[in-house]
Order: C-alpha cells, then structure tokens, then sequence
C-alpha cells in the first residue's frame, strides 16, 4: 500500500488541480450566453476595424489568460473567432484574417500566462519548486507588481508587429 501512495504522491500537486479548475471554468463560460454577449460587445468597441477586432480578441485572450490554464484561454477565445470568421463571405479575407487571428490568440495567452501567477501551470509549479527548495514565498501581489505591468507592454508591442507583419483585410463591406 505504501508502494501505491509512492506511485500517486505527484498527482496531489496543487497544479494538477488547478488545471482541471480552468478547464471547468472555460466549459462554463462557453455553455453560457456570456460568449455571444462577450463578441457583440468586442465588435462594438472595435468599430468593425479589423486591427482593432484583432487588439480586442487578443486583450480577451490575456486577460482570460490571466486566470487560467493558456490552453483554455486559447479555446474560449476561438469559439468567438470561429463565429466572426463565419460572417465573413470573400474566402480571401476569412483566409487572411483567420490566420491573424490564429496567430494572435495563442500570443496573447502566453504573455497573460505571465501577469498573474494564476495565468499558467507553468507558474504554480515554479512557485510550488521555490518554496520547497529554497523557502523563498511569493505572493501573488507581489506576482502581479512585476508581472501585469510587463505583459501589458508585451501584448501591444504583440499586436503592432503581427498587424506590421501580417496587416489585416478591409472588413469594411
């Protein structure tokens, strides 16, 4: 018996809990009207200007990203890109914004898998390490001082290169 609480000591980790946690909540968000609520808000606010509608999805990846696992983030936020996309009739431009959009959402969960250290699995662990071996506790304020303020530089410093690199369609008509 001692052998099997050997065998499953790592799955008690704190982290592994976490990322089944995240995953709940992005099932959650997703069976709710809160999506279509989320995207109708996220078009207004961008004025229907597609380097705008790309700032907007990526800052709804972040800031999802901030508070659970990258991937989940990733998920949630292309169940709104795949609607957008689906009002888009030239298959040019859905082909052109479409890999915009895909490369800008796992972006942007990255860097805000940086700003919090609920933002990955990643940082939970990196905690969880440096507390064991070293003692060393930081806090999730103390987290956030550093990390928020350098991600919210790196996800515009994002978004102005993919829109230099890879410059978004006219969605105008």
């Amino acid at each position: 018996s001692e052998s099997l609480n050997t065998a499953f000591a790592g799955y008690s980790n704190p982290s592994n809990f976490f990322v089944i946690a995240s995953f709940g909540v992005a099932i959650a968000i997703r069976k709710t009207s809160v999506s279509g609520r989320i995207l109708k808000r996220m078009l207004a606010m961008s004025g229907g200007k597609a380097n705008r509608i790309v700032l907007a999805f990526m800052l709804l990846t972040y800031l999802l990203s901030t508070i659970m696992s990258d991937i989940a983030a990733v998920m949630i936020a292309l169940a709104f890109a795949e609607g957008l996309l689906e009002g888009i009739d030239d298959a040019e431009q859905k082909k052109h914004f479409g890999r915009l959009l895909l490369l800008s959402l796992p972006l942007a969960s990255i860097i805000g898998g940086t700003a919090t250290p609920a933002g990955s699995t990643v940082n939970v662990m990196a905690l969880n390490i440096l507390s064991a071996n070293t003692g060393i506790e930081v806090s999730f304020l103390h987290w956030c001082l550093l990390g928020l303020p350098v991600s919210l530089v790196m996800i515009f410093a994002a978004w102005f290169v993919l829109i230099r690199f890879y410059r978004a369609p006219d969605l105008s008509q």
